[in-house]
């Protein structure tokens, strides 16, 4: 398959899960060292074509990201987010199904509070503007 500037889809595709799975590895060895806590994520990332929500961390721990998503500066929001998940100390899925928009509160405010220590230490550089606006 490919796109109208003839390059090939599953090419990019590939390209963009490698450059995405190298992000989460660097966000998930930083917030490991933050927290203390180890990482229960799979090693796997999904580019999901489309997809109903920015990103997402299963029970399996794989993370699925939008592709659109994964294409933007601002992914490094959802990676964090997401990886944040991955160092849950322990999944209760009565308290999870009970308290999820706790957890999720939780988790995206710890994003909103390391984001700039965790892209600091992985030398990545992004205008705090650029979170805001997406």
């Amino acid at each position: 398959m490919t796109g109208d500037d003839g390059d090939n889809v599953g090419a990019g595709l590939d390209a963009l899960t490698a450059r995405t799975r190298s992000e989460v590895e660097g966000i998930v060895a930083v917030v490991g060292a933050l927290t203390g806590l180890p990482s229960r994520w799979s090693g796997r990332v999904e580019i999901l074509l489309e997809a109903r929500y920015k990103g997402r961390k299963p029970f399996n721990c794989d993370i699925l990201i939008a592709e659109d998503v994964a294409r933007r500066e601002e992914r490094w929001r959802t990676l964090i987010h997401e990886a944040l998940h991955a160092h849950s100390v322990g999944y209760n899925g009565t308290d999870y199904r009970a308290l999820r928009g706790w957890e999720e509160g939780v988790v995206e405010h710890l994003q909103r509070l390391l984001r700039p220590t965790v892209l600091s230490r992985l030398q990545v550089a992004i205008a705090e503007d650029v979170f805001r606006s997406a």
